[in-house]
């Protein structure tokens, strides 16, 4: 499995947002969709959804349930959310075998 850490980052710089804003509760467009898609991937990648509301700060695993549906709904028909989602998972790879981060730059740039 990958570190939830890992992924909140990615999905972070994805949406040029900052992972505490993910983990808030703030309800702004943005912040909201970064929040879903990170929901999906922490379920893709294994874990189960009271899991998931613990590492998004979550009251109850019904949040993590609601995201990842709607989610997995939507990318069956949108193309860009399907692109969105490649991006995310290929920026979790670079951060992953960037030592000590130092791919962040690189990532954040493109």
């Amino acid at each position: 499995m990958t570190p939830p850490a890992l992924i909140l980052r990615a999905v972070a710089l994805e949406y040029g947002v900052r992972v505490p804003d993910i983990l808030g509760r703030d309800r702004h467009r943005t912040i909201a969709s970064a929040r879903r898609i990170a929901s999906y991937l922490l379920r893709i990648d294994g874990r189960s959804y009271p899991e998931i509301a613990v590492e998004l700060c979550q009251a109850h695993h019904a949040s993590a349930m609601l995201h990842y549906r709607t989610v997995n709904a939507a990318r069956r028909e949108d193309g860009a959310l399907r692109a969105l989602l490649a991006r995310v998972v290929c920026r979790i790879e670079v951060l992953r075998r960037a030592p000590n981060g130092h791919a962040v730059a690189m990532t954040e740039a493109a």
